[in-house]
């Protein structure tokens, strides 16, 4: 991810959208362990989870699962 976020393309393109273009290093952002949190839904995080699961299982990965009071802990 650092090599993709440090290219000049990734730091001051664009990229067209429906009805206009978002610079493309909205797409790139320092990340944090926990910080999800800040931005997910525990309901979007539930999501993401599945599709995740869904995607990768029968590859062997195995994912980690923790909870904590708001039913997920950010790895």
């Amino acid at each position: 991810m650092e090599s993709l976020a440090g290219l000049e393309v990734n730091r001051s393109g664009k990229t067209d959208m429906a009805e206009s273009s978002v610079p493309n290093n909205v797409f790139f952002r320092r990340d944090v362990v926990g910080d999800c949190k800040n931005h997910l839904t525990p309901e979007m995080a539930r999501r993401l989870d599945e599709i995740t699961e869904s995607k990768f299982r029968g590859s062997g990965l195995v994912l980690p699962r923790a909870t904590t009071h708001l039913g997920r802990v950010w790895l």
